[in-house]
């Protein structure tokens, strides 16, 4: 960065550009050579500096600034004059400061900028802040607010002899211009209430887009298996500083697939994608680094997969198979575990048809697409679900029964639901582990002959009582004993 020294004396409350001689300015323990203004050196950036400044009749000025960062700056400095004590401006102070604020965070360094400031106390919006010649304050957040400077000198017998503030150079240096007549500072600090530091927020506003998986023809928030997804930053920087995008991409497994660091130009051209060919969730986590700052900020998504070949039950015995990919047209046969029930018919991409299946049952769909051959379980159990229903209703709301000659009823319905847990177990363990199956192994077949042979005893034992024929009532039809017995509703 380059720093630009000015110097100003300031007289009957002008400020006037002063020059000083060859080597009266010393920077960084340079000294400058030849009597100037205004003084430019090159510092480098993030390192501090110290300035030195001598004029024969003025007050010396010195100061080390901690760090200068990376922009160039442009401070102004007040040499005042060492006046003898018959001066009636003698020890008149002539408050003044400069500031650096840090990119890459809301803290702003104040110095002193005046070689005969008095007694320093520095103002926050009026309110008393410090007492050192160079001060941090770090607001943050963004914000917009006051710091001013006050100076005050004494009589040698304790009095006050001036008071003074600055802020800025719309109002000046206020306070008492002859001596011994300092009114409370409080009435100085009011005549400036102009806002002069503005912190901005240093971080930039970084996180991704994903490709709308409604865009993409799809029906709910999910994207399906070997769709492609595109995502996009959304970058709005608060400096010019040089960009990057890293972005690491973690799929369904735990193995980071994609590891590239993409040079920030435009949004589009860190634009990233790649295709969904696992089901699960894949990570997202991009990096936008400020490579002059070596400042970091992190954005992570996650992107779900699903499966897209979706079967949803409609009503009893229809089932729709849906078909939601983009690109990839399908074919499908429903089968049995011993006969093709739907023979084999195509289903266009991003297209769906209602299945009507036979009755209980477990049931197969073949669904073939790039050579590529999937199986899908649709368990059909409705008209079962429909009979246990109705028994448990005629046996705890029959008005007329007598509980004593409801045991054998009872009895019957413990053997159901025995049967029916096991059943259900069966499924929920087999639809946890499966979502679909890339072949129907022997091993795997029995399995499923053992969950259908379990339906087929649920089955036979609603048949027995009546429950799967939709004439009958299970039991509790009106020409018996038992009437109006709430499955019968």
């Amino acid at each position: 960065m380059n720093l630009t020294v000015n110097t100003f004396s300031y007289i009957a409350g002008v400020k006037t550009a002063l020059s000083i001689p060859s080597l009266g300015v010393t920077i960084n323990g340079v000294p400058i050579v030849g009597a100037s203004t205004s003084n430019t050196i090159a510092i480098t950036d993030n390192s501090a500096a110290t300035i030195n400044i001598v004029n024969s009749g003025y007050f010396s000025y010195d100061v080390a600034i901690d760090n200068v960062f990376t922009e160039n700056k442009v401070i102004d400095i007040i040499l005042v004059l060492d006046l003898s004590i018959s001066d009636p401006n003698y020890n008149r102070p002539y408050p003044r400061f400069f500031y650096f604020q840090d990119s890459y965070s809301f803290k702003t360094y104040f110095y002193n900028a005046s070689s005969f400031s008095g007694d320093i106390e520095w103002y926050y919006n009026n309110t008393s802040y410090g007492y050192n010649s160079k001060i941090e304050l770090d607001t943050k957040i963004p914000l917009v607010y006051q710091m001013k400077l006050g100076g005050t000198t004494y009589e040698p017998l304790g009095g006050v002899r001036y008071e003074s503030t600055w802020a800025t150079d719309i109002v000046g240096i206020s306070g008492n211009t002859t001596p011994d007549t300092a009114s409370d500072i409080s009435a100085y600090l009011t005549l400036d209430l102009n806002k002069n530091i503005t912190e901005v927020e240093y971080r930039p506003v970084f996180y991704l887009i994903p490709t709308d998986p409604e865009d993409m023809g799809q029906t709910d928030k999910g994207y399906a298996r070997d769709e492609v997804v595109t995502i996009t930053p959304f970058i709005e920087l608060t400096n010019a500083s040089t960009y990057t995008v890293k972005y690491e991409i973690t799929n369904p497994y735990g193995i980071v697939f994609v590891n590239t660091t993409i040079s920030y130009i435009d949004i589009p051209s860190v634009t990233i994608n790649f295709p969904l060919s696992i089901l699960g969730n894949y990570t997202v986590k991009a990096t936008l680094t400020d490579v002059e700052g070596n400042q970091k900020y992190y954005s992570t998504i996650n992107i779900n997969t699903i499966n897209f070949i979706d079967i949803t039950y409609q009503s009893c015995n229809i089932f729709k198979l849906e078909n939601r990919s983009t690109t990839i047209s399908i074919t499908y046969e429903v089968s049995s575990l011993t006969e093709v029930v739907i023979p084999q018919t195509g289903l266009q991409y991003n297209s769906s048809v209602d299945l009507t299946l036979p009755g209980t049952n477990l049931y197969t769909i073949k669904v073939t697409y790039n050579d590529i051959v999937e199986y899908y379980i649709i368990n059909n159990y409705c008209d079962l679900e429909d009979c246990m229903t109705a028994y448990i209703l005629d046996i705890f709301c029959d008005p007329t029964c007598d509980p004593c000659n409801t045991l054998d009823k009872e009895l019957d319905l413990i053997r159901l639901f025995a049967l029916s847990n096991t059943y259900f177990m069966k499924l929920q363990k087999e639809y946890y582990i499966n979502n679909y199956y890339t072949a129907l192994e022997q091993t795997k077949l029995d399995e499923l002959t053992n969950i259908k042979q379990t339906l087929d005893k649920i089955t036979e034992y609603c048949k027995r009582k009546g429950c799967l024929d939709k004439s009958e009532d299970c039991g509790c039809n009106k020409t018996t004993s038992q009437k109006g017995g709430c499955g019968c509703h």
